[in-house]
């Protein structure tokens, strides 16, 4: 996989360091805080901001950095090195049939407002990163958020909404570091070595790989897609449960499945138009 050449930034780009910390130099400590919090967990850069390293000259369009795990990891053990690197931990979801392990995290880590630009859009000034923790099952990879918007601490939420990928897709020694260029001091970024498959199963192929955010003056001024994909990821994978248990029963995985699969063909068709 050729990773391109690009500037990395983040919504936005500060062409002057003297003007204060704008989001490319906001970039480079947060991707240096994160990958030295996760250096001994395995991990990759996921969903937006792969999505932008890999197919979108380094535009994150998102004011957050995504990363992911395998399940299983020790998610106490991980909070406590973000605590190290200045983050607040604001949410763990807990897998409800086993409440020793997290399936996604939250962290939140303020920022000097006096050396952020005008224009920066940080939602109260803070650099959030989320860690979802891919939990298999049924030979698929499956990862979650907090769709619900009801956990705050460690909490089981009132449901799960998760997205899938083959788990042949992914596999622990193909993570690679790479430069991410165009942010001063060349930082490096773990990726996985399949990134562009890897997407594909995110984000609707090509309609969605064809998008260019319009950058004037350092800021988007145009995302055409924005409105069909303005929760994120989705997948043609796709299952909302109660309970992890519920990843046994057959009959209502199907059912699942087949829904997501008519949610992705109608936001296929919607991106072709829009496109």
């Amino acid at each position: 996989m050729t990773i391109p050449t690009h500037n990395g930034i983040i919504g936005m780009v500060c062409k002057d360091r003297k003007r204060g910390l704008g989001p490319s130099l906001l970039l480079e400590g947060e991707i240096k805080r994160a990958e030295e919090a996760l250096d001994s967990i395995p991990h990759w850069l996921g969903f937006g901001g792969l999505y932008g390293l890999v197919y979108n000259n380094g535009i994150i369009p998102d004011a957050d950095l995504d990363y992911c795990t395998y399940y299983g990891m020790d998610y106490k053990r991980i909070k406590q090195q973000f605590e190290a690197q200045g983050y607040t931990c604001t949410k763990v979801l807990l897998n409800d049939i086993n409440r020793s392990k997290a399936l996604y995290m939250g962290f939140n880590r303020p920022v000097d407002k006096k050396c952020l630009l005008p224009e920066n859009r940080l939602e109260n000034h803070q650099c959030h990163i989320c860690l979802s923790f891919w939990y298999p099952a049924n030979g698929m990879l499956w990862f979650c958020h907090d769709s619900s918007g009801e956990v705050s601490g460690e909490a089981v939420p009132p449901y799960y909404e998760f997205k899938g990928v083959p788990e042949n897709i992914l596999h622990k020694d193909d993570i690679i570091k790479v430069e991410y260029p165009g942010i001063p001091g060349h930082v490096k970024v773990s990726v996985p070595l399949m990134a562009g498959a890897l997407l594909d199963y995110c984000y609707i192929g090509s309609p969605f790989k064809a998008q260019k955010y319009n950058v004037k003056n350092y800021e988007i001024q145009e995302d055409k897609l924005a409105p069909l994909f303005s929760g994120g990821a989705i997948s043609r994978y796709a299952c909302k449960l109660k309970s992890i248990a519920q990843f046994e029963d057959k009959a209502y995985m199907n059912g699942q499945l087949k829904e997501s699969q008519k949610k992705w063909d109608i936001k296929r068709r919607q991106t072709i138009r829009r496109n």
